[in-house]
């Protein structure tokens, strides 16, 4: 999989150029794992070679070779948080966090199998970093260290698939189980198995129209002040899970 880019003048028309970038116009490798876009306007690509930070026209990469910190250069997750602090997630080897030009290094606690790295990052609004790790726990991460938030709680789940953070710092959670929510000092659930037979979440993502997204049963939907908000039905690749989901600025899923 290579770095591309779709622009269209109009949507009408349905005409678009497309840009490729590939290992030799300097991406460090050509299998993309994860990217975001930093507000200072930089694009981040994370690859199975390395991080490379592009702005347009030249890539700038940071591997385990050149950047002490990321002891593992195949990148699986990037993630920038509410103050602006990018956070790097490599396989195997714990999470970087990038702030002002500082890297800093992490190990979250983790079960010691070969999924031992990051599936979905998020930040609540107190600046906690909260991880649905591979191997299906829930991590939370204060300046006084990790907590498995997953091995004491009070949900029917065992299996965490993912999480998202709101416009308002509410965390979100999807388990085999439920939808849940971060509230005061615990997780509870808001909708599960007990109203909707076979529910299982698969992904989550931030809507800005308050809640979250909730792909679960095969359906998309928003979930928001204790009920279903907006219904898009089934989607028709049922045969197929979902690992990721993102609402753009116009509000497309």
């Amino acid at each position: 999989m290579s770095l591309f880019a779709a622009g269209a003048s109009a949507l009408a028309a349905q005409e678009y150029v497309v840009d490729t970038w590939q290992t030799e116009d300097g991406l460090p490798q050509n299998s993309v794992t994860a990217l975001v876009q930093t507000r200072d306007g930089y694009l981040w690509v994370g690859t199975q070679d390395g991080l490379a930070r592009f702005d347009g026209v030249r890539f700038v990469p940071f591997n385990a070779h050149n950047t002490p910190a990321i002891r593992n250069s195949r990148i699986v997750q990037l993630f920038e948080d509410r103050k602006g602090a990018l956070w790097i997630a490599t396989e195997d080897a714990g999470i970087v966090r990038s702030d002002g030009g500082q890297l800093t290094a992490f190990s979250a606690p983790n079960q010691g199998t070969a999924y031992n790295y990051a599936r979905v990052l998020c930040d609540d609004a107190k600046g906690g970093l909260w991880i649905a790790s591979c191997e299906n726990q829930l991590v939370r991460r204060r300046e006084d260290g990790f907590t498995v938030v997953s091995s004491k709680w009070r949900l029917t789940g065992t299996s965490v698939s993912s999480v998202a953070g709101d416009l308002t710092g509410q965390v979100w959670v999807g388990t085999d189980r439920e939808l849940a929510r971060w509230r005061g000092e615990a997780v509870e659930a808001v909708w599960g198995a007990d109203q909707e037979e076979g529910f299982r979440v698969e992904a989550l993502a931030t809507s800005h129209a308050g809640g979250c997204w909730v792909v679960a049963n095969g359906r998309v939907r928003r979930f928001h002040e204790g009920q279903w908000a907006a219904d898009l039905g089934m989607y028709a690749w049922t045969n197929r899970a979902v690992y990721g989901l993102y609402e753009d600025r116009s509000g497309y899923i």
